[in-house]
């Protein structure tokens, strides 16, 4: 079938200037004058048949005239005619990248979504009537309605242009063009089918392994139009954070390290911000030498329990899509330690863990019973550490074995200081899990070592290198200790143990050869015994109940098995989407979320994807992914030029030229008629005369 687009309608408000020529003709006549002559003698007789000619040719002369502005006018709009010579409709499918590295700027200066976008739409322009279009994303974005069917509808398909925004995430080459060949195998009565790619082709899409499972028939034709970059002048991008994997606790104070790195040349200078759950904002301007990295520390204390997140972003650089990061966790109550005596007997112990009333900072709170309550308390509230020495342990576990048996197992600790007038029996290195030896003194001190350098007591006490903080440690009373089924966590020099660890179910049993006080060792004067003590009390390591992604990454499969999902986010990006677990795949943007169906909600957190701000870009025909593969690849300018070198492409050829080449020759007639001894003719007759 054959039609017509016209590329400038602006142009054609200009017809109304066909008006002219007519006004004139008929309101601007040169009127005539009269003179009075004596005689008419030297004047030639008219032809009365000249007078009816001169009427006809001065309305030819305004017909030409007209014609002249109309082609002018028609050449100006750019018309192209489509559809000549061709057999019928083509199905095309237009693959939009939609990744974090075109929200940067293109050339001219727009973002390069907005570039794809407005070459799509001039695609959309060059398709005839019958032609049915179908629009594919390379990040599945679930806020834009598309649907994966052809429309012939070409102003619902630019509507649907218009709702496509940036995300932060990777896209998915290979996903996205493995829908297109399913779509245009569903639609084989066509007899032409295109697939055209607007991307900038970066490397981290592009660049990976070849899409060689994939076969795409002889009657497919590939066109990959790039969109070129301008370099990223300043860009600032959070590579991580790093906090403790214990099992967080309300109350209780805690350090996020967040990592920083300018993947720039230039030095620049930026604001980092977080907020969290409870509105609480911190910001720090820093400042970038070129391809440096830093570290910054974040301090937080939540009061209460249950889910809680923080939001961690950049600003004041030029490529925003990298630059946000969310973590979220849920906090417990606050942990319960008891102690089995008077506070004067264990002060500096029970000072490194709850050195604020109510557990405030440590989310511990302590509570001292004499040795005789010491399983009535325990059954009143489980503790989570459990400090006594040896003597109360020998009587405690033997008298209500079963009871500590079922504490330990669900997770519960107990940490066993020396008695120095009693020894443990022998019963209890089933417990302990090793027996104390006679003790030793030394008025200089012995070197305390760590021995087990992985024990996650020593998670909060290690430096940028991961070297622990615990040094000249020095020991001057202790119980060497013979370890039978536990592990050595300090020790001495020669390898001796004076501190050990046994699992038992979820809980651990820590024994110490080591009286907890200055008089008898330096490690309560060490500030890395605050972390430790502490840790005991709380060796639960996070159960990972939120899930953490990359924007644009797939969700599990096990994770969305339901057939009605609600997914909304609690900080970030807006979203509150509804639907099938078929038509959620990932999510595109940064945030915290809920995924909810109808018996249970989950939590993801979601940052922006770190790699698309690498600028390695394919700019010529040769493109990893398409190896083996055959493509016409070209790049895109601006809309004047792609509607140019593409109408061709569509079956299409522009009348421009034909029409000025007809506005000239309809001027050139109108000259002749007025003054035909001005033309070319007049040349002949001066030719015939000689």
């Amino acid at each position: 079938m054959v039609s017509f687009i016209i590329s400038y309608p602006l142009f054609l408000w200009m017809l109304s200037a066909m008006l002219i020529p007519v006004l004139f003709h008929l309101f601007f006549k040169v009127r005539k004058k009269h003179y009075i002559f004596s005689s008419f003698l030297f004047f030639l007789r008219i032809n009365p048949r000249l007078s009816s000619r001169r009427k006809i040719q001065e309305w030819l002369i305004l017909l030409l005239r007209i014609l002249v502005l109309l082609l002018l006018v028609l050449a100006l709009s750019g018309i192209i005619l489509t559809g000549i010579g061709y057999g019928g409709a083509s199905s095309i499918v237009i693959i939009i990248d939609n990744s974090g590295s075109m929200s940067s700027l293109g050339l001219p200066s727009k973002s390069k979504l907005d570039l794809a976008k407005e070459a799509a739409r001039g695609l959309l322009l060059l398709s005839g009537k019958e032609d049915r279009v179908c629009i594919l994303l390379m990040v599945e974005d679930i806020s834009v309605p598309l649907s994966l069917e052809f429309s012939s509808d070409k102003k619902k398909t630019s509507d649907l242009l218009d709702k496509i925004r940036e995300t932060q995430a990777t896209g998915l080459a290979a996903k996205a063009l493995e829908k297109a060949l399913l779509l245009l195998e569903n639609a084989k009565d066509t007899p032409s089918q295109e697939i055209h790619i607007f991307s900038d082709f970066q490397e981290t899409e592009w660049g990976k392994k070849p899409l060689q499972d994939l076969r795409f028939s002889s009657k497919m034709k590939i066109f990959a139009h790039a969109i070129a970059s301008q370099p990223i002048q300043e860009n600032i991008q959070i590579s991580k954070i790093s906090m403790t994997k214990r099992k967080m606790i309300a109350k209780k104070s805690f350090v996020i390290e967040a990592y920083l790195e300018n993947t720039s040349q230039k030095r620049t200078n930026v604001h980092l911000h977080s907020m969290d759950d409870t509105g609480r904002k911190y910001s720090f301007s820093l400042d970038f030498s070129e391809k440096q990295a830093k570290q910054q520390d974040f301090s937080f204390v939540f009061d209460t329990p249950g889910l809680h997140w923080i939001l961690f972003w950049i600003e004041g650089d030029s490529f925003s899509c990298d630059n946000m990061l969310a973590t979220a966790f849920f906090c417990d109550e606050k942990k319960y330690v008891l102690f089995a005596g008077e506070k004067k007997d264990f002060l500096l112990p029970s000072l490194a863990i709850a050195p604020f009333p109510e557990g405030y900072g440590t989310g511990l709170e302590v509570e001292f019973v004499p040795a005789a309550d010491l399983v009535q308390a325990s059954q009143k509230r489980m503790p989570a550490l459990t400090v006594a020495r040896w003597d109360v342990w020998n009587r405690v576990l033997q008298e209500e074995s079963a009871f500590w048996k079922k504490i330990l197992q669900e997770g519960s600790n107990i940490l066993a200081l020396p008695s120095w007038d009693l020894m443990p029996e022998e019963s209890l290195s089933f417990w302990f899990g090793c027996s104390p030896e006679q003790e030793e003194q030394s008025s200089q001190g012995e070197s305390v070592v760590v021995l087990d350098k992985y024990n996650p007591l020593w998670e909060e006490i290690k430096d940028a290198k991961g070297e622990i903080l615990l040094k000249n440690i020095k020991a001057f009373r202790y119980f060497p200790l013979n370890l039978l089924d536990a592990q050595g966590v300090l020790g001495l020099e020669d390898s001796k143990s004076v501190l050990s660890q046994k699992s038992f179910g979820k809980g651990k049993v820590f024994v110490s050869g080591l009286e907890l006080d200055s008089k008898f060792c330096n490690l309560p004067l060490k500030a890395s015994f605050v972390p430790m003590i502490q840790n005991m009390a709380n060796m639960e390591e996070d159960k990972e109940e939120v899930l953490f992604l990359y924007a644009g990454e797939a969700l599990p499969k096990n994770f969305t098995q339901s057939d009605s999902l609600h997914l909304r986010s609690l900080a970030g990006s807006p979203l509150d989407w509804q639907g099938h677990e078929s038509l959620l795949s990932g999510i595109p943007r940064s945030g915290i979320y809920t995924l909810s169906n109808n018996s249970k909600t989950k939590y993801i957190a979601v940052s922006s994807s770190p790699h698309e701000a690498k600028e390695i870009f394919f700019t010529k025909s040769e493109i990893p992914a398409f190896q083996g593969t055959s493509f016409a690849f070209s790049s895109y300018e601006n809309i004047d030029s792609f509607l140019l070198q593409n109408q061709r492409k569509r079956k299409g050829t522009s009348l421009y030229l034909p029409l000025l080449l007809l506005a000239i020759l309809a001027y050139s007639i109108e000259g002749w008629i007025l003054n035909p001894g001005n033309f070319p003719f007049r040349l002949y007759h001066k030719y015939k005369g000689t």
